[in-house]
């Protein structure tokens, strides 16, 4: 559907023939088909209890601002503090929890993920799709 409106906005403007216009037009539409194209996601990372207060927020800012770029959506996260862990993670047993909520496109998950999995400052994340 969404794609479908795109081609039609660029052939109903091309006969008016005014490229401002046009690229108005098309960059709206392309606006709208990434708002409907939307989710909410919810996630939880467990960073390494090794990390200070401020290397905990930078990397805490890191992971929103990824989120951010590659999810194109608001990110509100939640600091949940230093829990101990049902079992040992990369032979942790503590780690800090930190709960993200966040819009996003589908094709940006991969994103974030593969953008993710390499941390070492990391334990663990996980990505879930939130019900309406």
């Amino acid at each position: 559907m969404s794609r479908r409106i795109l081609d039609a906005a660029e052939k109903t403007l091309r006969c008016k023939k005014s490229a401002a216009a046009v690229k108005i037009i098309v960059d709206f539409t392309k606006i709208i088909y990434i708002i409907q194209t939307m989710r909410n996601y919810e996630a939880m990372f467990i960073f390494h209890p090794k990390l200070d207060e401020e290397k905990l927020e930078k990397e805490i800012k890191n992971v929103e601002e990824l989120i951010t770029r590659e999810g194109k959506g608001k990110v509100n996260y939640k600091n949940l503090g230093k829990k101990t862990l049902a079992y040992p993670i990369k032979k942790q047993n503590e780690g800090y929890y930190v709960n993200y909520n966040f819009a996003a496109q589908p094709s940006g998950i991969t994103k974030i993920k593969t953008g993710l999995k390499h941390s070492d400052k990391i334990l663990r994340f996980i990505i879930f799709l939130k019900e309406k």
